[in-house]
């Protein structure tokens, strides 16, 4: 097996009111465990949750598309109106493993993601936990 590019670690920090990994299109996938927190953290009852704000693709539950393709959680402050009780894939990001594939794949998405490169290293050991989470 190739060896990890990033096995002496990355740079990535979320940026202030950034928002660009979730001002575009895409597939936020929730578990059930992930649909009841965020329907507590706006205070409503999990099928009303349901209802307004997931869809089914392939049989998942899927976040619902907000203006322009945007996620429905993202406010008009490029912020997340959910950050607490946000879902994995998006705490995870861009720890992605499609994104961890090869040096390529990270080197495409930093241009989508202005964290990517900047920060702190995050050591390959913090990098596989949040993968595999």
């Amino acid at each position: 097996m190739p060896e990890e590019f990033w096995k002496d670690g990355l740079r990535f920090e979320c940026q202030p009111n950034c928002g660009a990994c979730c001002n575009q299109k895409g597939e936020v996938h929730v578990s059930g465990p992930e649909i009841h927190r965020l329907a507590t953290f706006l205070r409503l009852p999990t099928p009303e949750f349901r209802k307004r704000f997931l869809r089914r693709v392939h049989g998942q539950h899927v976040l619902q598309d907000g203006a322009g393709d945007a996620c429905i959680f993202l406010n008009e402050k490029m912020q997340c109106s959910v950050y607490a009780a946000r879902p994995e894939q998006c705490r995870i990001y861009p720890f992605w493993p499609h994104i961890l594939k090869e040096r390529l794949a990270w080197d495409w998405e930093s241009l989508k993601c202005p964290g990517i490169g900047k920060g702190e290293i995050i050591p390959a050991e913090e990098i596989k936990r949040r993968k595999t989470s």
